[in-house]
């Protein structure tokens, strides 16, 4: 865990950081949040995540009293106040304090510093199972604090030995809880372009994958899952993870195939570029 925390650009301890009871960020769940993580001291793709966070933030119709530059100030001095080596980072822009307990007001800015999750080494070998439900989530380009249905759903996921579940809506392929889909076909790697969150791992996979394959933004139907000889998922925290399972039906052979591999590799050696080129900042 870490000791220091950041509200309005002030510095505060675990002890001394406080959230008052009437921001509707509390009382309503209306706030506009991202996460990023450290590595190495680094915060990672960070221009990408303040550019999905303000944009959040206006679709919100909230109004941030800092500038960009202040932003990235207050991220980079908490993570030299905890020594952060490697972290969580999650960002929040509430509705403020509402005098009628509903309309923003002036909005608080929350910078919460975490121990960063990192999934199992061997997840990577045997891959995901998801499991399915119908639901497209609200406001679905903005990334908010709202994450009842996530929560809700994380008993009968778990019931189901599911690592994750995918929202669909019928007949399209949308998004997991915390993740953007990927799904290859003869030679074609296709991945939902409507109704979904822009992930920041998404926008750097879409840098290469043209590279390695025949890249589709479209609209993916459900059936396409069923005859898929690949699929995985990307995040924050997990990159590009290979899955295996759906609900009952596995995935072609049941294990992670050459392409999520390759994927995965290429992912990493363009995170360590990324790494490189801000240590010589």
């Amino acid at each position: 865990m870490f000791e220091f925390h950041s509200i309005n650009g002030q510095l505060l301890s675990k002890s001394e950081a406080r959230l008052d009871v009437h921001d509707i960020g509390f009382r309503r769940g209306y706030a506009a949040f991202d996460y990023l993580k450290v590595l190495n001291g680094q915060a990672i793709f960070l221009e990408d995540h303040l550019d999905r966070f303000e944009a959040s933030a206006r679709k919100l119709h909230l109004k941030s009293r800092w500038t960009r530059a202040e932003l990235e100030r207050q991220i980079l001095e908490l993570i030299r106040k905890n020594e952060a080596k490697e972290a969580g980072l999650q960002l929040f822009l509430t509705g403020g304090i509402a005098a009628d307990g509903f309309t923003p007001d002036e909005a608080q800015l929350i910078l919460i510093m975490t121990v960063l999750p990192k999934p199992k080494p061997e997840a990577y070998k045997q891959g995901f199972k998801l499991m399915t439900y119908q639901y497209q989530r609200d406001l679905p380009d903005v990334k908010s604090n709202n994450y009842l249905m996530a929560v809700y759903l994380s008993e009968a996921m778990k019931e189901a030995g599911a690592s994750d579940v995918l929202y669909h809506d019928g007949k399209r392929v949308l998004e997991t809880t915390r993740s953007n889909i990927f799904v290859v076909k003869d030679g074609v790697v296709a991945t939902p372009d409507k109704d979904i969150l822009p992930g920041i791992t998404r926008k750097q996979l879409l840098k290469f994958i043209p590279s390695l394959a025949k890249l589709e933004l479209r609209e993916v139907k459900l059936e396409e899952l069923w005859n898929a000889e690949e699929i995985f998922i990307s995040s924050t925290t997990k990159g590009a993870m290979p899955v295996t399972q759906i609900d009952s039906q596995v995935i072609a052979t049941g294990k992670p195939g050459q392409f999520s591999e390759k994927i995965a590799e290429a992912y990493q050696q363009h995170l360590e570029s990324y790494m490189a080129v801000g240590a010589t900042d």
